[in-house]
């Protein structure tokens, strides 16, 4: 038996990612709740012990529950997990547990029935920090007291003298050549498998045949699904700039008791040509609160998104090497 498990980044094309998994009838997708998004019992037990408890409990655990593990899986199908939380700084910055480690604890004690196996996306460092900071701007003075806003976060990576301990994980939790050499320690290269963000926004045909060769699904059905779907995109132009999700109508019409009890039961293309309805809303509200200075545009320009990816550009064309990719392409250097 397979079990991939999905490790984000988060703002990757995850909600995306989810409701393809839901819809493919060729996949075993390890969800209860497809509005929460809540795993299934056995692994939201894994995953709440990976966050919550010390190494000794969470090995017991995995000991004692080994057996429900393997039997609440598919033999006939790819099984899979999405745990985007296993790549976000914001679930683990301040713990000392190693979510990747005691994934690959897990990995070890399954391993004579399950094969388990890495599912990754990266994103652009730029692209992902402005993306990021629009979903929850929020959690961003935790990393840093100073980082209240995005051109702030874009400062410090100029001044080495003013990072905090905090703000050097956040910098280099997004060095991803680093990131996937401790994959590959931990997992063996043939079952990392890497997609780019930019692969599902630009080359759809390509991510498409790239996911539907590694978990052995229907090409046509893969690419027209993502050729039709793009989920949560982020509310961006030249004349609104970004804004953050919990400003826009369709938050607040997907983040309520209403929508998750009932949000199953809707088809998802009307799902899709509702949400496409809302957003011209926010668009429009955005833009008049703009002219009437009642919020400020988030952007990233040109020269801080140059300062962040220069701090990347070494890691970047590491990455590029070990992969044999070109990601000059997509502006990662």
């Amino acid at each position: 038996m397979n079990l991939f498990v999905y490790i984000g980044f988060p703002k990757t094309g995850n909600t995306s990612l989810h409701y393809f998994f839901l819809k493919s009838k060729r996949i075993n997708y390890l969800i209860e709740s497809s509005t929460e998004r809540k795993l299934t019992k056995e692994f939201d037990f894994i995953w709440k012990s990976i966050i919550f408890d010390n190494l000794k409990t969470f090995k017991l655990k995995i000991k004692n529950n080994r057996n429900k593990i393997i039997s609440s899986l598919s033999k006939d199908k790819n099984n899979i997990v999405l745990i985007e939380g296993m790549t976000d700084i914001f679930f683990y910055f301040r713990r000392k547990s190693d979510f990747l480690k005691r994934l690959n604890i897990l990995s070890r004690a399954i391993n004579d029935k399950v094969k388990v196996k890495v599912l990754l996306t990266l994103r652009r460092q730029d692209d992902f920090i402005l993306s990021r900071y629009i979903e929850t701007p929020e959690f961003f003075p935790f990393i840093s007291k100073s980082w209240i806003n995005l051109q702030n976060i874009a400062e410090f990576y100029k001044y080495k003298s003013k990072n905090n301990k905090f703000s050097l994980q956040f910098k280099d939790h997004l060095k991803y050549s680093i990131l996937l050499q401790k994959l590959i320690k931990l997992f063996e290269k043939k079952n990392v498998n890497i997609f780019f963000f930019e692969e599902l926004k630009y080359e759809t045909k390509l991510f498409s045949k790239k996911l539907s060769k590694i978990l052995n699904l229907e090409y046509k059905e893969t690419y027209a699904f993502f050729r039709e779907f793009r989920l949560n995109d982020s509310l961006k132009s030249d004349d609104i700039g970004s804004i953050t999700k919990k400003k826009q109508l369709s938050y607040a019409i997907t983040n309520n008791l209403i929508y998750k009890s009932l949000g199953k039961y809707i088809n998802l293309r009307l799902k899709y040509l509702l949400k496409s309805g809302v957003r011209k809303i926010d668009y429009l509200f955005s833009y008049l609160s703009i002219i009437l200075i009642i919020q400020k545009k988030i952007i990233l320009k040109n020269n801080e998104r140059k300062i962040i990816l220069n701090y990347y550009r070494n890691d970047n064309k590491n990455l590029s090497k070990f992969l044999n990719l070109n990601l000059r392409k997509w502006g990662y250097y």
